[in-house]
């Protein structure tokens, strides 16, 4: 790390910290406000872990966006995406519910290990299927934006996502149910029910906490075969419906919480969790059809013609807490079994080898075995259409183990180390079957087996040079060893990675309510290995494929004024990628081709991203955020197959799934009346530019920009323990698309207009 580019943000930020910009009195919150009454408002203060230890938002020298369990219930999220437009520079494509690839500060790479950390309770996902956990009795979602990898690890490049659930209440019992039904204006609806109980079995000693809850969706597309006539062949004519309303979904699942804290200085907390999700196809249509049949139509000719989805989700957790006299003492430990069963129809026109491989969204990096590749890339076959049946098993086993030692004592020296194991077991296997013209060509079960396993020591530390300035030293080393084995050809490979990822940064108290910091760090990700596909292998082809590395820098700003009343956060960054894991399609001497993941080019993603909250009176607050990002290829990277004929991917492309601009605007008003009575409101509404859902085919992938209004009234009862909320989605009904693979007749939409109603109580003191 060339840490002499970070001078001159820290020059930029004396020269903010000389600007005086100053009126509050207390750092505070990033939550919108307006549960205050009469004169007494003002912002409410969050609290985040992000450093691994408790402290308020505005304290910590980070970008972060925190949104509490309230705020959820407010936007009614039940998914990732229903919370995703509200943080700004985090964006996603969705390819349906626990499907969306996530991009923080448009760093996304088209193929690879995952660029953003993803963590439920302290333990790591992304590496085990990525559940898109239910999100009651949460009690925060914490987005840190920026290169994490000193305390988060590999897969943290672009940033990570934390996901905290309520621990027991010791002292009281408490109960609390919310429940809604919505229609969409296609008439599907759908309803939800939720229910959490807190029992203190020993009064300040042992805790109960349970939740459970049931989500059940109404389809509202209907797939049909696809027009395609070829002679003798088989033919497909979409008068033939293949299921209506194929896109339901059906979610259930509990979670627990035990706590035991034997002493003021000892706690321990064990955590167990389901969640079974029955995912019908995804919310996508195929352009070709649209004219014909309606707006919500799909052929199962487009590519990633999803059928349906079993997501099987485990998740434990033991958390013990030992504080000393000089330091907090912590272990955490977690299992989590991810069990993902994929059924899906595939129409495709021979010949298609590139087609069934690791790039296809929803087959992974499983492929069929050579004797069907052979069948199916024939030359008297080229041109024929075909549908195939694809079945695929991937079980993720993710144990995870970390012990930290985090400084309690006031002092102008604090600090955090730690040490990180874990084991990761993917078992993956796929039934690939022809059902028209090859009918039985593929009675094969295809198997791979991928552990690994991860070791890290981490150390953070912070020193007070004076009252105002403070300065950051982080480093983690980070260890992998990787086998990768499957029944094809009998691959068994087996590697080892390695990174030391450093951190400094330079924090000034310009005013008691001003921080301004800056940042150098790096984050990283493992690496891989490829299997071939083709006899002999293609030209040029790469068994491994190495860990790629970014560099960020990045000054900062997190500042309030007028007694608690207004928020202002904002940051700047700049971050080099190198060797970016990318796609590389290549050819054999017999015409074949495969795509593999090799490191291929440098990129950038250069930015700025801001928020603002700001309570106008007693009645009425707002928030605004926003985000610019420049996010591309820095140098051309080699496909052969590229839209425009030139045999490369050309620098200064656009990564997958970012937006140049981005924005959300919401104003809230709350009126208190004389009864305890409150009435609330808002109307939000968030803007994303365009994007292209795949560097290799940009001009067919692309997504048009898109603007979401949404709109809520309630009327809550006395103290706030209940309320009813009559809410809107999508009020204008507008065609979104979040993910646009046009060039296999399917574009995944957002849902259409919605309009439901929802009632909360909250019976906890």
């Amino acid at each position: 790390m060339n840490f002499r580019k970070i001078l001159p943000m820290i020059a930029a930020a004396s020269l903010l910290a000389s600007a005086g910009l100053s009126r509050a009195q207390e750092p505070a919150t990033e939550t919108p406000p307006a549960k205050a009454k009469g004169k007494n408002f003002g912002l409410e203060e969050v609290f985040v872990t992000a450093r691994k230890r408790t402290e308020r938002l505005q304290d910590v020298p980070l970008s972060i966006k925190a949104l509490s369990g309230e705020d959820i219930a407010d936007i009614g999220a039940k998914t990732f995406t229903e919370y995703a437009d509200e943080i700004p520079s985090l964006n996603f494509a969705s390819l349906g519910e626990g499907g969306s690839r996530i991009n923080i500060r448009g760093l996304q790479a088209p193929l690879g290990v995952a660029v953003v950390a993803y963590l439920i309770d302290d333990i790591p996902q992304q590496d085990g299927g990525q559940p898109d956990t239910e999100l009651f009795d949460i009690d925060n979602i914490q987005v840190l934006r920026g290169p994490q990898g000193t305390l988060y690890g590999a897969g943290a490049v672009g940033g990570a996502i934390i996901v905290r659930t309520k621990a027991p209440n010791l002292e009281n019992f408490g109960w609390a149910y919310e429940g809604s039904y919505l229609k969409n204006s296609e008439g599907a609806a759908t309803q939800s029910n939720s229910f959490m109980v807190n029992v203190p079995l020993l009064e300040g000693k042992v805790g109960f906490r349970g939740v459970g809850f049931l989500r059940n969706q109404d389809g509202w597309i209907t797939i049909r075969d696809p027009d395609y006539n070829n002679g003798p062949r088989n033919n497909y004519s979409s008068e033939t419906v293949i299921e209506e309303d194929a896109n339901d979904k059906d979610i259930d699942g509990f979670r627990f919480a035990l706590s035991y804290v034997p002493t003021d200085t000892l706690s321990f907390i064990l955590r167990g969790s389901r969640q079974d999700s029955d995912i019908g196809a995804g919310a996508f249509v195929s352009p070709s059809l649209q004219d014909r049949w309606g707006e919500w139509t799909a052929s199962r000719n487009a590519l990633i013609g999803q059928n349906n989805v079993e997501n099987n989700y485990d998740l434990g957790t033991f958390h013990a807490a030992w504080e000393l006299p000089f330091a907090d003492l912590e272990w955490i430990s977690g299992v989590a079994d991810n069990d993902v069963r994929t059924d899906q129809t595939v129409g495709i026109t021979l010949p298609t080898e590139e087609l069934i491989s690791p790039s296809a969204p929803g087959i992974g990096t499983i492929r069929p075995p050579r004797p069907v590749v052979d069948q199916l890339t024939r030359p008297e076959n080229f041109g024929i259409f075909e549908i195939l049946d694809f079945f695929l098993i991937n079980s993720y086993q993710v144990k995870s183990h970390e012990v930290r030692l985090v400084s309690n004592t006031e002092g102008r020296f604090q600090y955090t180390v730690g040490l990180f194991t874990q084991d990761i077991k993917r078992k993956a296997h796929a039934v690939v079957e022809g059902r028209g013209n090859f009918a039985g060509a593929a009675d094969q079960t295809i198997f791979l087996w991928e552990p690994r396993q991860r070791r890290a020591a981490f150390a953070e530390v912070s020193f007070d040079f004076t009252e105002r300035l403070n300065g950051i030293l982080g480093l983690r080393h980070f260890e992998e060893d990787i086998e990768f084995r499957a029944n094809v050809d009998n691959l068994d490979e087996k590697g080892s990675f390695s990174n030391t990822a450093p951190k400094i940064g330079l924090n000034f108290a310009a005013t008691e309510d001003i921080l301004i910091y800056a940042i150098a760090a790096e984050g990283f990700r493992s690496g891989g290995f490829n299997a071939p596909t083709t006899d002999p292998p293609v030209n040029g082809f790469r068994p491994t494929y190495e860990s790629d590395l970014l560099t960020s820098y990045e000054i900062g700003i997190n500042s309030q004024f007028f007694n608690k009343r207004v928020t202002f956060n904002a940051s700047m960054f700049q971050a080099s990628w190198d060797k970016v894991q990318m796609d590389l399609r290549l050819t054999n001497d017999q015409g074949r081709t495969q795509t593999i993941t090799a490191n291929l080019a440098d990129a950038h993603s250069n930015g700025f991203e801001w928020e603002f909250t700001g309570i106008i009176d007693e009645n009425w607050s707002m928030t605004l955020g926003g985000a610019y990002l420049d996010a591309e290829l820095d140098e051309d990277a080699p496909f052969e197959f590229a839209e425009d004929g030139s045999g490369k991917i050309k620098a200064g492309s656009k990564l997958e799934n970012v937006p140049e601009w981005a924005y959300n605007l919401a104003v809230n008003y709350n009126y208190f009346l004389d009864n305890g009575w409150s009435i609330n409101a808002s109307l939000s509404t968030n803007f994303t530019d365009d994007t292209i859902g795949s560097i290799t085919v940009p001009d067919s992938t692309r997504a048009p920009s898109r603007q979401l209004w949404n709109g809520r009234v309630g009327l809550s009862g006395t103290g706030g323990k209940w309320s009813v909320t009559l809410f809107g989605r999508n009020l204008t009904d507008e065609d979104v698309s979040q993910f646009n693979f046009s060039n296999f007749d399917a574009v995944y939409r957002g849902p259409p207009r919605e309009i439901g109603l929802r009632f909360a109580y909250n019976g906890e003191p």
